[in-house]
């Protein structure tokens, strides 16, 4: 209960979260052996928490003991992710606690409560929610050797009960990493000719491989561990010297990389610098086509589809994977101003997965949603108090 205490779940939620279970209890009578090895099965228990076994043993002259033993996190669902005919990956983010994220302001509330990321029983929750509706891939939010989110995914998420259920890969968060220019005209880049930038980069990209690509989780292509670029639309500079030196370096390690450009948006995929930044990725994909262009805002999903078909076409033509998103709505004006939200209703979101499917990679069959629980910019499917299990409800039936 101290998802109600500690995390502020609403007490009307609990039955939600933690459904409901009788006591069971059944009663062994011994052989008169000295020693004896009992199993006794409990069936269709209805899951979603750890649960206690207290057995009482009593002598025939009146000695008694009782031990209790905790069992690992029973599931709620049945992990479907695996008999999908796609790859469904989210966008996971592992910053959440008591004193990182929330108080920066979030639009609805998790059913769960402003719980923390490194809590056990949380995420096996999120493990639990997300592949017993289809999600197979979180793509993990990395902002750094030993930073919070990094120790998270290293010490807790990979160190669930449940994470055999599931796959993870690296989302690099390039901006929180990376140096940030201004350029004419307010435009935001990233310049890898910078010293600084390019070796955080290089390091960043050693540790990666050193800490996470072999261990079995791992989302691979062929042999090839995959990791996302957030943002590689704006670096500017060498790029093709350091995506190289990248690749060089993995290598050596002995990995060859899978790399995948967050480089999708509205941009025009057809001019000649456009299609060689293109060609530098094994895949490009978008990590959230939202834009304050009300024109495209008013017909987001129709431009949406316009603009997958351009990029899917080019990315065919050079012989790169394309990796199509959805989100179900976008408004980040819990923490930040300026940017023009777009509504977010179930219906958008099959909307946008239909889209999604409509321009699936044939070599890759694999979609990503955006996201599972970003809570900053309302674009989360992760169970909440106002919608329930109604955005992973749709992914049931993709």
């Amino acid at each position: 209960r101290y998802f109600i205490t500690k995390y502020g779940m609403r007490e009307e939620d609990y039955d939600k979260v933690f459904p409901k279970e009788e006591v069971r209890s059944v009663k062994i009578e011994a052989k008169n052996l000295e020693r004896e090895i009992f199993s006794v099965d409990f069936v269709d228990l209805k899951g979603g928490r750890e649960y206690i076994v207290k057995a009482r043993v009593e002598d025939v002259v009146g000695n008694e003991k009782t031990v209790e033993i905790k069992t690992p996190y029973i599931r709620q669902f049945e992990n479907i992710a695996n008999s999908m005919d796609i790859l469904i990956s989210a966008y996971y983010y592992t910053w959440y606690s008591s004193y990182r994220h929330w108080q920066e302001g979030i639009k609805g509330m998790p059913l769960l409560g402003r719980y923390d990321s490194q809590d056990q029983i949380v995420i096996s929750k999120h493990i639990d929610y997300a592949t017993g509706h289809g999600i197979g891939v979180f793509i993990v939010s990395w902002w750094g050797p030993n930073s919070f989110e990094d120790v998270t995914l290293r010490e807790y998420l990979l160190k669930n009960p449940l994470i055999n259920d599931i796959k993870i890969q690296i989302l690099y968060e390039s901006t929180g990493r990376l140096q940030l220019t201004k350029e004419s005209g307010n435009e935001i880049i990233i310049d890898l000719d910078d010293p600084t930038n390019r070796n955080i980069l290089l390091n960043d990209f050693n540790y990666l491989a050193d800490t996470y690509f072999n261990i079995p989780q791992y989302l691979k292509i062929g042999n090839s561990p995959t990791i996302q670029i957030y943002l590689a639309r704006i670096f500017k500079g060498d790029v093709a010297g350091v995506i190289s030196s990248l690749r060089k370096q993995a290598h050596d390690r002995g990995y060859d990389l899978y790399l995948i450009g967050d480089l999708v948006y509205w941009q025009n995929p057809t001019t000649p610098s456009e299609r060689e930044r293109i060609k530098l990725y094994n895949a490009v994909t978008a990590y959230n086509m939202h834009t304050n262009i009300q024109e495209i805002l008013n017909d987001f999903e129709n431009k949406v589809a316009k603009k997958y078909n351009e990029w899917s076409n080019v990315a065919k033509n050079l012989k790169v994977g394309f990796i199509p998103s959805a989100l179900p709505g976008f408004d980040d004006r819990a923490v930040r101003v300026g940017n023009i939200p777009l509504p977010k209703s179930t219906d958008r979101f099959k909307k946008q997965i239909k889209i999604a499917k409509s321009f699936i990679d044939n070599n890759l069959k694999t979609i990503t949603i955006t996201t599972f629980n970003e809570w900053h910019e309302y674009t989360y499917v992760e169970p909440s108090v106002e919608e329930f299990f109604e955005y992973l409800n749709v992914l049931k039936f993709v």
